[in-house]
């Protein structure tokens, strides 16, 4: 094994310094990173590999009714009636560019009951899942996705952790997100506002010209009785799903519920693989 020499230390608290981290901090993010290194991979293979979903206005031939298609005028003096051709939204084709940004927001829980029930781990796992997230999107081309990261609390419904194209750039940035999530989840105070932050995210996102248009919040599941499955399908024009980070039946229960639009992942290595279904879904949000 190779000993690190005191220049190489010395190197390493700098950085540290400079982005904002103690070495106990640089340890523990680093030591998550390595953890989760294999869901960030997926996570970000998955994301390079998403097809364009957006709607092209395009014609369509042999119409019965529309505009007069020139090219069929011989197919009209014989007595086709499907001569006609019209403009209507075509799916793209397969492998076709994706020409407008996939806007994305993450919505991460930073309740008490985060903090306050973290006996079965749920804030950590949401903490890991944050670097997920985060460090995935690093890897990604940033002209292909719009994205921003909110928390929620029962102080505020929309707590800025990551604006739209001001992605964090460091691992002393992309820590400072965690660290702010962990704070709030220690500061605020009771209540929940999960259910007003889905909604007011899935009205702001939709607000955007995009490819394509996703709200992934995450959560505990101590919100059953207040109509989450309502709140999901706001906007057919948004898909929109919540992960359940707890360990409770509640969880088990809504996701069977709302299959589709809610998860249970009280096993991190099921994270990737559930945003992966959330992100190619083409469930109408209707249905």
């Amino acid at each position: 094994m190779q000993l690190k020499t005191k220049s190489a230390f010395c190197y390493e608290g700098k950085k540290l310094k400079e982005e904002g981290m103690t070495a106990n901090e640089g340890v523990i993010y680093h030591g998550w990173k390595m953890e989760m290194a294999a869901q960030i991979q997926q996570l970000s293979s998955m994301l390079e590999n998403l097809q364009a979903q957006a709607k092209e206005r395009a014609w369509m031939t042999r119409q019965q009714e529309g505009e007069l298609d020139e090219k069929r005028l011989t197919d009209g003096l014989t007595g086709e009636r499907t001569i006609f051709r019209r403009r209507q939204e075509a799916p793209p084709e397969l492998g076709a560019a994706q020409t407008k940004p996939k806007r994305i927001r993450f919505i991460f829980d930073c309740s008490a009951s985060m903090y306050t029930l973290q006996y079965d781990g749920r804030l950590d796992r949401e903490l890991k899942t944050c670097l997920m997230v985060l460090e995935a999107f690093a890897r990604a081309d940033p002209a292909r996705f719009r994205w921003d990261i909110i928390g929620h609390s029962g102080d505020s419904a929309n707590i800025p952790l990551v604006k739209v194209g001001k992605p964090p750039k460091t691992d002393g940035e992309r820590h400072k997100v965690v660290r702010d999530i962990v704070a709030y989840t220690q500061y605020c105070d009771s209540g929940d506002t999960t259910l007003a932050s889905i909604r007011q995210s899935i009205q702001e996102v939709a607000k955007d010209e995009a490819d394509d248009y996703f709200v992934c919040a995450l959560s505990d599941a101590n919100l059953g009785r207040y109509g989450i499955g309502a709140a999901l399908r706001t906007n057919p024009r948004v898909k929109s799903a919540i992960i359940f980070l707890d360990k409770g039946q509640e969880s088990q229960i809504l996701a069977r519920q709302l299959p589709g639009k809610a998860f249970a992942a009280a096993d991190l290595s099921k994270v990737p693989q559930i945003l992966q279904d959330i992100l190619q879904s083409v469930l109408d949000d209707n249905a």
